[in-house]
């Protein structure tokens, strides 16, 4: 598989492109608007709101930090489909990593989980990506006072050119168990 068609295949030196055994190979690389399977019990595991997160593709898009790309210009190979949708699995520890203020690392994550609105407001203000359904440890509940509370300057709105243009570098912060 060529890494040059697949658009993630920048998003993670942990995920290579290619197939995966757990999707039938029908081809090597789809347009992302193409994954629509089933992403109920994925999210309700995860506890992400079904309101906010619809199709696959979305889910897909938003997790690898794709927040303003348009959706028919993404290319994506089966093994990140795979990896990055419903094959993701969050990390059993604690999220918060700097530039974040952040614990020791080794606590357990609690059971709630980063939302959508939450994942893009971290980005917008550290530039690192935490994907929508990690963990952050109880001890890091300060978190929800000073980045997840709701504010009209931090609403995104995915035309807002303006947003665009102030778009951080990322740093990706994804973990594979």
């Amino acid at each position: 598989m060529e890494r040059s068609i697949c658009s993630f295949s920048s998003f993670s030196d942990k995920i290579q492109c290619g197939r995966n055994i757990n999707i039938v190979p029908s081809e090597k690389c789809l347009p992302l608007n193409n994954c629509k399977d089933d992403i109920q019990k994925h999210l309700r595991l995860y506890h992400i709101s079904l309101a906010t997160v619809t199709w696959e593709y979305d889910l897909i898009k938003e997790r690898a930090g794709f927040f303003y790309e348009l959706l028919d210009s993404l290319i994506i190979c089966l093994n990140h489909i795979f990896m990055i949708g419903k094959g993701w699995r969050r990390s059993r520890l604690c999220m918060a990593k700097e530039p974040l203020p952040h614990c020791s690392g080794k606590h357990k994550a609690s059971n709630t989980s980063v939302s959508l609105d939450q994942s893009r407001r971290i980005w917008r203000q550290s530039g690192i990506l935490i994907p929508i359904g990690s963990g952050f440890c109880r001890q890091y509940s300060h978190l929800k006072e000073t980045i997840f509370t709701t504010d009209d300057d931090m609403t995104i709105n995915d035309n807002d050119e303006k947003h665009k243009e102030d778009e951080p570098d990322i740093k990706v912060l994804f973990f594979l168990n």
